[in-house]
């Protein structure tokens, strides 16, 4: 599966990093689509404080922390959470947009 999560999250942070509140997320959610679903996924999105901003692949999801881990199954403590400065900081000494941790959503699973 690709998609432009990974991108299109950084550049929302980026764009937006004048907002101290602003983190990009990596994790694992479960699929709910018909390419991956009940799979888990590297995926990226935005929090704003309680609020998940997606718009990845096209959307403009805008929903509460609470419902967006939800309806992923997210597992919260294995979330990876930039903010605008340590995900520049990562894309440049990595070259790319992510995921960057060696997988420490994974190993949070994998528990």
């Amino acid at each position: 599966m690709s998609g432009d999560c990974f991108v299109v999250a950084f550049q929302y942070v980026f764009d937006h990093r004048a907002d101290d509140r602003v983190r990009l997320c990596h994790g694992l959610p479960v699929g709910t689509g018909k390419a991956n679903m009940g799979e888990r996924f590297d995926h990226a999105w935005v929090e704003v404080g309680d609020l998940v901003i997606d718009k990845s692949n096209g959307n403009d999801v805008m929903v509460t922390r609470e419902f967006y881990y939800r309806i992923g199954r997210i597992v919260p403590d294995s979330v990876d959470r930039y903010t605008a400065r340590e995900a520049a900081m990562l894309a440049l000494e990595s070259g790319h947009y992510g995921p960057w941790d060696g997988g420490s959503a994974k190993e949070q699973l994998a528990l």
